[in-house]
């Protein structure tokens, strides 16, 4: 039998091989797996405990909540069946004073108010949250029915031209998914605009004002209304 590896009896009766003798040296092997099984299978709080503990992007325990009994005897007081562990302040880790219990719809909710997405208008006058910059419309049906764009440059009145001139040659960060929000654009005909308003603007020296589209064409090649 080769030295380095033991044959341990558990407190069940059965004997393994632990996969990690410095756990077992240091005293933090427990048993052959069977006590996380019934804690998991008796104690309803065990579930968040251990989901959280192993999904980092969620954060942090603090360091009372290193093991299950701190984490158990400082939340199972508010426990009710069916709850979510959340936090009060997402950029702060677990702990007793930053988490509380919630209902799924509550946390549902809350989840989705975090998103930084923003709040867009489909052509078909429903407003929902973009996912991806790209996404225009509301469902499949509607991107089949309205197309790949919901309007076009040349739509646009001459005081919407020069609102977009005036923010494209301002340069402001992330005017882009500003612009083709707020005239449902998509990026890729915002940034041809915005290459077209600066070529002028180098030749001309500056945007000529009170004539919004002069000089500019659209996808066809005609000049903007």
């Amino acid at each position: 039998m080769d030295p380095r590896k033991w044959v341990c009896r558990c407190h069940c009766g059965k004997e393994f091989t632990p996969t990690s003798m410095s756990r077992l040296r240091v005293g933090k092997l427990k048993s052959c797996g069977c006590l996380k099984e019934t804690l998991k299978s008796k104690d309803p709080l065990f579930p968040q405990f251990f989901s959280h503990l192993h999904n980092r992007k969620h954060g942090r325990f603090c360091e009372e909540w290193a093991t299950f009994e701190g984490f158990k005897s400082d939340m199972k007081d508010f426990f009710f069946e069916g709850a979510k562990l959340d936090r009060h302040d997402l950029t702060k880790d677990f702990s007793k004073t930053n988490c509380f219990w919630s209902t799924v719809e509550a946390y549902d909710k809350r989840r989705w108010r975090r998103s930084s997405r923003p709040l867009v208008k489909c052509a078909c006058g429903v407003e929902f949250r973009q996912q991806t910059s790209g996404k225009i419309h509301c469902s499949k049906f509607c991107k089949k029915r309205f197309g790949g764009v919901v309007n076009s440059v040349s739509q646009l009145s001459p005081d919407q031209i020069q609102e977009m001139k005036t923010a494209i040659l301002e340069g402001s960060r992330g005017y882009g998914l500003r612009l083709a929000n707020k005239f449902g654009l998509t990026l890729g005909q915002v940034w041809a605009f915005a290459r077209q308003v600066r070529s002028n603007a180098l030749i001309d020296g500056a945007c000529p004002v009170g004539t919004p589209s002069a000089g500019l064409t659209n996808h066809t090649g005609e000049p903007f209304a």
